[in-house]
């Protein structure tokens, strides 16, 4: 999804959607839902959230 997003230029978008599942998998992490946080240290990343900010 965020490749997709940054493929259109909507840098801004795309750092906001990465923050939003970060936190949502916190949140699964804390009660047990989840063992990992893939939206964490992932190549893209970075160049997702380029020119945002």
């Amino acid at each position: 999804m965020l490749k997709t997003l940054e493929a259109r230029g909507v840098n801004n978008l795309a750092k906001r959607a990465l923050q939003t599942s970060g936190q949502v998998f916190r949140y699964a992490i804390a009660h047990g839902l989840a063992k990992r946080n893939p939206a964490v240290d992932r190549p893209w990343r970075r160049r997702a959230i380029r020119g945002c900010e």
